[in-house]
């Protein structure tokens, strides 16, 4: 994809169609997934911040505007995907929750007058907007993390297509705490963390699957500084974390992208 203005041109003219669209027809219209896959060839096709911004810019505009129009809040998912992915300032990804925030608190104060039963519904709704936005807002006065270097050797367990996505999730391990500088693994409890690290990126196929829970066990051992059969005892099947609650912990770790 080649991003000149006949392109910008398109994506604007791509987001002038979705805010135009009826709300009954927004979700079934198949707009929101196409706004999604054009960001994703932008992302593909940019090699600077500078070209990007033409399209995160209208895109954030379009967002919150949809989000107050529609109340879709499974586009609001899409939308901080898309925040991820194409590294947008934090500054506009609070600025997406603005938007519905903004139209969360009237529709508290509205439902106080004409339909009470709805009012604690929509309270809770708010708080958990409020808090999410309380979240972004610590992470832009941290500032941006230094960058973690690439460690070599991924290809020993790790699917080749999904590698690069793998060094980016240990950016985030050491942008969390969970890894220092020298990947060695700092998280707390330590094993535990660990344990619960190497089984949600199995469960969710990052993991080359002919590798037993042995081979895998004893590589991440190597990779994030155990001593030799540091992590066995819990690795164990009976005290083996389970997918579900390991996936608490690692929560911003989303399933592989296999485009």
């Amino acid at each position: 994809m080649e991003l000149d203005s006949y392109s910008l041109k398109q994506f604007q003219e791509l987001c002038d169609e979705a805010l135009d669209l009826p709300v009954k027809d927004f979700k079934s219209s198949g707009i929101r997934q196409r706004i999604l896959i054009f960001l994703d060839q932008v992302e593909e096709s940019a090699t600077t911040a500078s070209e990007r911004k033409p399209y995160t810019d209208a895109f954030v505009i379009t967002a919150k505007k949809l989000i107050e129009k529609t109340k879709d809040e499974s586009f609001l998912r899409g939308v901080n995907k898309a925040v991820h992915e194409l590294t947008l300032s934090r500054t506009d990804a609070a600025a997406v929750l603005d938007g519905l925030i903004s139209n969360t608190e009237d529709e508290v104060m509205l439902s106080g007058i004409t339909a009470p039963k709805f009012r604690k519904r929509n309270e809770d709704k708010l708080r958990v907007l409020k808090h999410q936005k309380e979240k972004f807002s610590k992470r832009l006065e941290i500032g941006d993390q230094p960058q973690l270097k690439i460690k070599d050797g991924l290809e020993e367990i790790i699917y080749p297509d999904y590698v690069f996505q793998f060094t980016q999730i240990e950016q985030e391990l050491f942008n969390r705490g969970f890894l220092n500088a020298d990947y060695k693994w700092i998280g707390t409890p330590i094993k535990k963390t660990a344990c619960e690290f190497i089984v949600t990126v199995s469960a969710l196929k990052y993991t080359k699957g002919k590798i037993t829970p042995l081979t895998l066990r004893r590589a991440f051992e190597r990779r994030y500084g155990f001593e030799q059969n540091g992590l066995a005892e819990m690795f164990k099947p009976i005290k083996r974390p389970k997918f579900e609650s390991a996936k608490i912990t690692f929560r911003f770790i989303l399933a592989p992208d296999k485009r």
